[in-house]
């Protein structure tokens, strides 16, 4: 009885917690159809960059009332005058989040434009983004046509208070302290910088190029999660088509597209993170395959003009920081390179019945494991037509509807072809009894086969599918003190939420800056700087 009381409070509680969830959305929609209006602000971890470092971003968004936007995603640009050289997603929680853009090694040197905005703001037009300029210097690729000036460090004036309006710092030993007033906190960030090479950014972003309005049609805010958009390679009635959009190898997401009045289509997912190999495929009630392509999310904002950037530093540290731009670019590329996490669950569930194939005796193809020992899974054909069904455990029999079969998520139609798959290249295989509702369609049962690589080994897409690496928003990453680095920013803190920040200085003395920047109540960027010089760590 206390185990079903139990049961009953956890089940009270998710449908509060539901209840909640639908209000708050029902809510956010509203305001947006009131015609509510969304405001960015961002800041950077500095204000100049080598080119193959990472540029690191907060994000605080709000509604023109001061309160939290409700919109997850906001889209982060980094352009010249002719194009898009680095971009973002950040997810959004209350209206903040942060993450970090690699820079590439390519980049000229010069001041380069960063906007910011969601995909509520697109329907208002670029007026409305935040932008601001930041500056990148490319130490291996100088040229004369790159507009930028070098002049020694020593004519760069700065103030050497350590006392601002903003906050207090002061040194405790090996720490630096910085006490945040209770009116920033949330809305404040901290960055510790080694040998920080010095710009002249009072110059305002330049005028924006008009080539960013997204027409008659109203963009969807993005309210629970990132919204995918594709379309057709070839003009088609998108009413008289299905597609999908399949997130394959590291989670078993499927998502049927929405027709929209433009022709397009929007996969509409959430808690969706990270770069994920991504399929979309499309076909007619015929069953002819209709090939499709993801559309970019990015406004693709550029400036008609850029001001000159100005750099105070000195010959040794330009080098010396162009040698840790590259070995970070290095470390970049290797983090980017695939880890697989195979997928245990499929749309928040846990499978009824699974198998390791590595624990079993190697047979040559999926159907002779199915009739060999995998239990719950029945091949059956109907009109000639062969369909996979899974056992329906509540009424002790078979499903009287075929189940969804999956090779690394992506559905798979053809299960004669499925059946003579090579089962070498199989790791899992993950059997769901329920039913399931994804979109407009729903399934009884779902049999998912997981291969080795996670990659659709040796498996031929059909003409109306594309797979490729998709960057979903970034999730919020953890902060930390990076006491090893020689140069660059030691720590970075992008949403201070306590009153008082400590910092570990290096052993290694040297030159060091301080950056605290807040938002104020109207929306408006601060920027608070304090130099520490020749610290004694004695």
């Amino acid at each position: 009885m206390k185990l079903k009381n139990n049961k009953e409070t956890e089940g009270r509680k998710m449908i509060k917690r539901i209840a909640i969830s639908i209000i708050a959305a029902m809510s956010a929609m509203t305001a947006f159809a009131q015609g509510v209006t969304e405001k960015a602000v961002a800041m950077t971890d500095r204000e100049c960059y080598l080119a193959g470092e990472r540029l690191r971003v907060s994000v605080d968004v709000r509604l023109d009332d001061g309160t939290p936007s409700p919109s997850k995603v906001a889209y982060v640009e980094i352009s010249d005058t002719k194009q898009m050289c680095a971009q973002a997603m950040v997810a959004l929680e209350n209206g903040i989040g942060w993450g970090e853009i690699a820079l590439s090694p390519m980049m000229h040197s010069g001041n380069y434009q960063m906007t910011v905005y969601t995909r509520a703001m697109r329907n208002d037009g670029p007026d409305t983004y935040f932008k601001t300029i930041i500056g990148i210097v490319n130490a291996d690729r100088l040229s004369r046509r790159d507009d930028i000036l070098f002049l020694p460090k020593e004519q760069y004036e700065q103030s050497q208070d350590v006392e601002t309006s903003g906050a207090k710092f002061r040194r405790e030993g090996k720490e630096v302290v910085v006490d945040i007033p209770s009116e920033y906190i949330g809305h404040c960030s901290v960055a510790v910088e080694h040998t920080k090479l010095l710009i002249d950014n009072q110059a305002a972003p330049a005028e924006q190029l008009e080539k960013n309005s997204v027409g008659d049609v109203r963009l969807t805010s993005e309210l629970e999660g990132h919204i995918v958009t594709a379309r057709t390679v070839r003009k088609i009635d998108n009413k008289d088509i299905k597609t999908r959009l399949v997130l394959v190898g590291q989670t078993a997401n499927v998502y049927d597209g929405q027709p929209q009045s433009d022709g397009s289509f929007c996969y509409y997912t959430n808690n969706v993170y990270g770069t994920q190999p991504s399929l979309v495929n499309g076909y007619t009630p015929e069953g002819e395959a209709i090939q499709m392509k993801l559309v970019s999310p990015f406004a693709v904002t550029l400036p008609k003009a850029l001001p000159q950037l100005t750099v105070y530093c000195d010959k040794q540290e330009i080098v010396t920081r162009s040698m840790e731009a590259r070995r970070q670019h290095a470390i970049n590329e290797w983090l980017n390179v695939d880890s697989l996490v195979h997928s245990t669950g499929f749309m928040n569930s846990q499978p009824d019945r699974f198998y390791d194939l590595d624990e079993y005796t190697k047979f040559n193809t999926i159907n002779e494991i199915i009739i060999e020992f995998v239990k719950g899974v029945k091949r059956k054909k109907t009109n000639g037509i062969n369909f996979l069904y899974t056992f329906d455990t509540e009424n002790h029999k078979f499903s009287m509807w075929p189940a969804l079969v999956l090779l690394d998520g992506m559905p798979v139609y053809d299960i004669d072809e499925i059946l003579s798959y090579d089962a070498n290249l199989v790791k899992y295989v993950q059997i769901y009894n329920k039913r399931y509702t994804f979109g407009n369609s729903c399934c009884q049962g779902v049999i998912s086969f997981i291969t080795h690589k996670g990659r659709l080994s040796n498996y031929k897409l059909d003409a109306g599918s594309h797979l490729l690496s998709y960057a979903f928003p970034q999730e919020r990453s953890d902060f930390e003190n990076h006491i090893g680095r020689e140069n660059g920013v030691i720590y970075w803190n992008p949403c201070v939420e306590s009153n008082q920040i400590r910092v570990e200085i290096p052993e290694n003395q040297g030159e060091y800056s301080i950056m605290l920047q807040y938002i104020t109540p109207e929306g408006e960027i601060r920027k608070e700087a304090m130099s520490l010089v020749d610290i004694d760590n004695k």
